[in-house]
């Protein structure tokens, strides 16, 4: 295949969803030229081939997806991309690329491999599989990341992150200065600062290509005996859980999940996220005292509290109690009410949890996802209203959250 001049001339793009399927050169009279077709694979930005008239051109990658070599179709190399090289003047971590051609001596990796200013073979694709555009005879690199535009050169994007903060809170803390950002506090940052191992194909959000969280269900069959007989019946239990596991090929969350569990039958992957799973800790805790009779050598549990504590956001922690409602001579001891009582649980977050002074009892975990519906469970009377003890109570409730799936 023959070197292409693509040179300050007009493109023109056939987009099939976010990614590019068609390619072509426009000339001065509008006459489309040099017609371009891409073939990916299941990542976004994962291209395979490049097609023209003339034949295919095939893409070696890295784990970000980024193409390192240009190949033609009998499998030689015809170009080289390479990125983090501080002893050459073009390269770097932010995907600055220098451009190889091998040199005169037709062996790669020799003194006298040719260094490019742009892709002879009029290769668009570099840094993650994103389109460069240059710019100015060369002078200027800008790169397409679809929400943003992004410059190599700083390592930084051209425009705020169009998702900024989130003043509202939501399932963010809204009194927290840092938790109101989307994607960090720099608005301009390209992920993190970790380019090495992060990505952001889409502009918007840092992916972790490290982690990912499968939330998945396990089917178990057992075997039981019948009645007197020697007969043995199966019967299935389900559990649920979720899972962090590593995703160093950059997949979707849900391809990464699937993928990793595609070979064992028993188990579903019913939902995902990227980044790693978060869990929050489940507690009962209560006071002990001696009967207001005056007999010293009996202590009794009469208060109990439902905690829940979560990983990295205690926006989401919260305890739940049974307290009394205005009932004329509702019996207590020391301000805390004495078990058996019809009173009605009431939700406390942040500083007003009193945590102190109770013994606790550590129950399971459940996902950050289950916590608000968790702080629903707690504050219903559903549990209250049968069991009207709050020991019973607590330990109903929290049975009930940790049957939930993640």
């Amino acid at each position: 295949m023959n070197a292409v001049d693509r040179t300050e001339k007009p493109t023109r793009y056939l987009d099939n969803d976010q990614r590019v399927a068609v390619q072509t050169l426009v000339s001065g009279g509008g006459t489309e030229s040099d017609g371009r077709m891409f073939v990916f694979g299941n990542y976004i930005d994962e291209v395979l081939v490049m097609h023209d008239g003339a034949g295919d051109l095939y893409y070696a990658h890295d784990h970000l997806s980024s193409p390192v070599a240009l190949l033609d179709d009998a499998g030689a190399v015809l170009e080289r991309y390479e990125r983090a090289c501080p002893e050459h003047s073009r390269g770097n971590a932010y995907g600055t690329a220098m451009i190889i051609g091998i040199g005169p001596d037709g062996l790669w990796f020799t003194t006298d491999d040719v260094e490019h200013t742009a892709s002879l073979y009029a290769n668009p694709y570099t840094f993650t599989g994103r389109e460069l555009d240059i710019l100015d005879a060369g002078n200027c690199t800008l790169m397409y990341y679809r929400a943003h535009t992004y410059d190599p050169h700083t390592g930084r994007f051209m425009q705020r992150d169009p998702l900024g903060i989130n003043p509202t809170g939501g399932s963010i803390n809204p009194f927290s200065p840092t938790g109101q950002y989307m994607d960090g506090m720099n608005l301009y940052e390209y992920t993190k600062s970790k380019p090495f191992t992060n990505n952001d194909p889409y502009g918007l959000k840092t992916a972790n290509d490290t982690n990912v969280c499968c939330k998945i269900k396990t089917t178990t069959t057992r075997y039981i005996p019948h009645g007197i007989t020697t007969i043995v019946l199966p019967y299935q239990e389900t559990s649920c859980t979720q899972m962090t596991i590593s995703n160093p090929q950059g997949w979707s969350p849900g391809q990464a999940c699937r993928c990793r569990y595609k070979n064992q039958k028993n188990v579903h992957v019913y939902n995902w996220h990227s980044g790693e799973c978060c869990w929050c800790d489940v507690y009962i805790g209560w006071v002990t005292s001696p009967w207001p009779d005056g007999d010293a050598d009996t202590d009794v549990r009469f208060h109990t509290k439902f905690y829940v504590k979560c990983d990295n956001n205690s926006s989401l922690d919260f305890t739940a109690e049974t307290t009394p409602n205005d009932i004329e001579g509702l019996p207590s001891v020391g301000g805390l009410i004495i078990g058996g009582y019809p009173v009605l649980p009431q939700i406390d977050t942040g500083s007003s949890m009193h945590l102190k002074g109770y013994s606790w009892s550590y129950k399971g975990q459940i996902s950050c996802a289950n916590a608000e519906q968790a702080k629903m469970i707690a504050s219903a009377e559903t549990y209250w209203s049968v069991f009207h003890n709050c020991w019973h109570w607590a330990h109903q409730v929290a049975n009930t959250v940790l049957d939930l799936c993640p």
